[in-house]
């Protein structure tokens, strides 16, 4: 095992920790699925971005509504711009999916 793969695998296992146990579980891992053409870093980050939203929105996910995702975002508006982008394509992806 390379370098890369032993990060990789760390990646992965930090992911189903993070999943594993969520009352939204299933969504989760589906999403995380979904986002297949990202780095496992970035999943992880988005993950956890989402989680975040749905825990402050407290929220059924089908319940969800674009004023919760303007309501999350105006939340993290004293944050760093470049944290701010991150969570908004956390977002987006996760409002595609």
């Amino acid at each position: 095992m390379n370098g890369n793969d032993f990060y990789e695998l760390k990646n992965v296992n930090k992911i189903n920790n993070l999943i594993k146990g969520n009352e939204n579980e299933k969504l989760l891992f589906s999403f995380y699925n979904y986002m297949s053409n990202v780095s496992s870093t970035t999943a992880y980050n988005y993950l956890n971005y989402v989680i975040n939203f749905i825990e402050i929105t407290n929220k059924e996910t089908k319940d969800i509504k674009l004023d919760d995702y303007t309501y999350f975002l105006a939340l993290i508006k004293n944050k760093t711009s470049s944290y701010q982008i991150a969570v908004y394509s956390a977002l987006k992806k996760f409002s595609k999916y």
